[in-house]
């Protein structure tokens, strides 16, 4: 295949140049005239750096530069988002952005011609970037699980102890609940490690039946939970949904008393979770949505990290209020999803 073939058969875009003091356009290939959407013929005899400028890529070309750029040690750096990318690419190669894809542009010089070759790079760097971003969602989900397993471990722990002490049946029973809430969470855990999705799919889920089944695995004999027989339902992974109650529900116990009152009302686009107690300052209501954030004591502050993450998971908005008797109100609106 003669050089004049490989141009115009390659499959990257390609701008060939002229060596002169200004390096100008002398030609480029098809696939650079379909990817950029220019009339080649046009561009012959301008300036490269100002086609490049006209498809958004911002380098500086040199006429009569080698395809190594070991005595510019800036060629690989311009001011584009990459993601850190051109740390993994050969020092020749620089990354640069156009039209919403990354490329790398190399520029090689013959006896009597130079080529600059963009050749998209989009998918791997997208690729790695979702790899990281799945290992971060994959540690933040272990520290959830952890997280969730304790409630039902020491709800069947005080239970036995109970039980041992009065010999009474409920307490054996509320045991039994503990220990299946354990069971669900670690098939949840191997279903998702397999998956390697913490929304792998929703369905109609009764709201006001999830909440129920939420409130038996939190111990809190003296609280009372108030769920609205109208709440509906709402398109949803059920046990991600549940997992979302039990930590809203352990929050309100935990801070506004063992004794606290909680409702849960239907919204027009969604639903709300109030508490009597003495509410969330508004100075701190963003922060308790960051993990290891907490506003009492003795907690881990991953509970309504965890909540947050379960309702962007679902495409949910989840806001932080006072509610009707002062205490905290968490609305969670499902319109967005």
């Amino acid at each position: 295949m003669s050089g004049h073939d490989f141009f115009e058969s390659h499959p990257d875009p390609v701008v060939r140049y002229d060596g002169g003091e200004t390096a100008t356009v002398t030609a480029v290939n098809p696939a650079f005239a379909q990817q950029f959407a220019v009339d080649a013929d046009e561009l012959v005899d301008e300036p490269v750096d100002a086609v490049l400028d006209m498809i958004g890529i911002d380098a500086d070309l040199e006429a009569g530069s080698s395809d190594s750029d070991e005595d510019d040690p800036d060629t690989d750096e311009d001011d584009t988002d990459t993601g850190d990318a051109s740390t993994d690419l050969p020092a020749e190669i620089a990354l640069a952005a156009a039209a919403g894809r990354r490329y790398a542009l190399r520029q090689v010089e013959t006896d009597d011609d130079g080529y600059l070759l963009l050749t998209d790079v989009s998918a791997p760097i997208e690729h790695r970037q979702a790899l990281e971003a799945e290992n971060d969602r994959l540690e933040g989900f272990a520290r959830t699980v952890s997280h969730d397993l304790r409630n039902p471990l020491e709800v069947a722990q005080s239970r036995l102890m109970a039980a041992r002490e009065t010999g009474d049946e409920i307490h054996f029973e509320k045991t039994e609940l503990a220990h299946t809430r354990i069971k669900e969470l670690v098939e949840d855990v191997l279903t998702l490690a397999k998956s390697g999705r913490a929304i792998s799919g929703t369905d109609e889920v009764d709201l006001a039946a999830v909440a129920t089944d939420a409130w038996q695995t939190v111990d809190a004999e003296a609280a009372t939970l108030d769920v609205d027989a109208e709440l509906g339902t709402v398109a949803a992974d059920r046990e991600r949904l549940r997992t979302l109650f039990e930590n809203l529900f352990r929050n309100s116990v935990t801070h506004a008393g063992a004794d606290v009152s909680i409702t849960v009302e239907p919204t027009d686009t969604g639903f709300v979770v109030a508490d009597d107690g003495p509410g969330i300052p508004a100075d701190k209501r963003e922060a308790v949505f960051e993990a290891g954030v907490s506003t009492g004591s003795g907690t881990t502050g991953l509970g309504l990290s965890i909540v947050s993450d379960i309702a962007a998971a679902h495409g949910w908005e989840l806001s932080l209020a006072d509610g009707p008797s002062g205490g905290a109100q968490f609305e969670v609106d499902c319109s967005s999803a």
